[in-house]
């Protein structure tokens, strides 16, 4: 629409004069907003209404001018509004200081938006200096923009001064520590190289810099996650082997004690990088209770080499998750002829008992046979705590579903086995059936196997289990 001039006027004296605003939520999407001092004005009436919470006028046109204006007619702090969006609204060099008027204007601000536009890293100086001492902020969009490395050194200042202005806050407000912070930075030219200065600097108090499609984190959150290190460069996405940031990322490990969840999902980490990670940190880290690796390509040796972690006496991991990672590739192609694969696979077979702690484990669609399913299978027999298992999407038959029904028969604690998707028959499923009554599960997912789903009954079910993050830590009570 075009709302601007009076239109737009008429709405703003309209809200703001009613005796009982009750309106939360002005969203004004691609209004083309040309008159930039009137438009200014009528914004501020609008974000100005105490029962606003959320400000939107993305693609609205509003340029430099019309937010010198919307910022200087915010006559006090507004404690009220809670997200605002001024993603693509021609906003460009020389607008770092109204962006900064207005963080300080919005006291309670939790979201700010100011994506697909041309701010300069000035611009971003004067914005990131004047959240030295915002308590509430948690996201700050800068994706598409012209950034570059230079802002290093504001990003640490800033996370330097947010953590001197905790210290020095009286004890009632020590007991409430800022809230997370997000940078978004998709789209600038920035690297893995300001990371890399953050961490080099030793400060803390941000939670997560997006570089990418996924995020990197920094230091003061229970939960890290490396999920698809990828920069981007001209539009182009290239993805980062992190291997070589394992040793650095271990070592961090070994000594956050707060550290409850690990996400490295989704990147190309090899067997060499799942070695490093146990050797340094995944064994000695007391509080570390779930590691997610799934989407990688890590094979057997380096599924020992954490299962080894895993298994040690300092170890509390309670949930591994290495869904979508080649670890028996090699065994299945081989016949288990390779005397490594053969060595390694006994080994995991061992090590697998050891892992009293384990109460997840997902190993859906990493390459298993009937035979390496089964072995699987036999050694989780008699773990105490083992509760939930995944060996879908792999080429378990009859063999693996008759180690499943003596597994079922003896170990009480298992309550929810995912064997969709692979090669079960009938005849399987007879076995299972076998030992129904004994069952103490809450299901065994069966869907995509060539079985007859008439021949099912509670609890086997003919379908897929789809899991998610929240439900494997709500599963072990994270």
């Amino acid at each position: 629409n075009r709302l601007s001039g009076a239109p737009l006027r008429t709405i703003a004296t309209s809200v703001s004069e009613s005796e009982r605003p009750r309106m939360q939520v002005l969203d004004m999407r691609h209004t083309k907003l040309v008159d930039e001092e009137t438009d200014g004005k009528s914004l501020a009436m609008c974000a100005c209404v105490p029962s606003l919470v959320k400000l939107s006028i993305v693609g609205s046109d509003l340029g430099n001018g019309g937010l010198a204006c919307f910022a200087s007619n915010i006559a006090t702090q507004c404690d009220h509004l809670t997200e605002l969006n001024l993603a693509a609204c021609s906003l460009s060099t020389g607008c770092g200081s109204h962006l900064a008027n207005i963080v300080r204007h919005f006291p309670r601000l939790e979201r700010l938006g100011v994506r697909l536009n041309s701010l300069r890293n000035d611009d971003a100086d004067l914005l990131l200096t004047a959240l030295h001492t915002h308590r509430h902020l948690q996201h700050l969009f800068l994706q598409d923009n012209e950034l570059d490395n230079c802002i290093t050194g504001t990003v640490v200042n800033m996370l330097r001064a947010r953590r001197e202005h905790l210290d020095h806050s009286t004890p009632d407000a020590r007991d409430q520590p800022l809230s997370c912070f997000t940078i978004y930075l998709t789209g600038n030219d920035v690297n893995m190289d300001l990371l890399q200065d953050v961490a080099r600097s030793g400060v803390c108090g941000i939670d997560v810099i997006f570089l990418g499609s996924r995020y990197v984190t920094g230091d003061s959150v229970k939960e890290v996650s490396i999920e698809s290190l990828v920069q981007r460069f001209g539009g182009k996405l290239n993805e980062v082997v992190p291997d070589n940031m394992m040793t650095a990322l271990a070592e961090r490990i070994a000594t956050d004690t707060s550290l409850e969840y690990i996400s490295l999902r989704d990147n190309k980490i090899t067997s060499n990088g799942a070695r490093i990670l146990p050797q340094s940190g995944l064994a000695f880290n007391s509080t570390l209770q779930y590691v997610d690796l799934s989407f990688n390509k890590i094979k057997l040796p380096g599924a020992v080499a954490l299962l080894q972690a895993v298994a040690s006496t300092q170890s509390r991991v309670r949930a591994l998750v290495l869904y979508e990672n080649p670890v028996f590739q090699d065994v299945g192609q081989h016949g288990g002829d390779d005397d490594d694969d053969d060595g390694d696979l006994q080994l995991m077979m061992s090590l697998l008992p050891q892992c009293v702690n384990l109460q997840v484990l997902l190993l859906g669609k990493t390459g298993m046979t009937d035979a390496t399913g089964t072995a699987v299978l036999l050694a989780i027999k008699h773990l105490p705590q083992i509760r939930w298992i995944s060996v879908s999407n792999n080429q378990l038959g009859d063999r693996a579903a008759s180690a499943l029904s003596d597994v079922l028969k003896t170990n009480s604690s298992l309550k929810r086995i995912n064997m969709a998707d692979n090669d079960v028959t009938d005849d399987g499923v007879k076995c299972l059936l076998a030992c129904a009554e004994v069952m103490s599960v809450e299901g065994v997912w069966l869907g995509g196997n060539p079985c007859s789903a008439d021949l099912l009954q509670p609890p086997l079910h003919y379908s897929a289990f789809m899991y998610s993050n929240a439900m494997v830590k709500e599963y072990i009570g994270l």
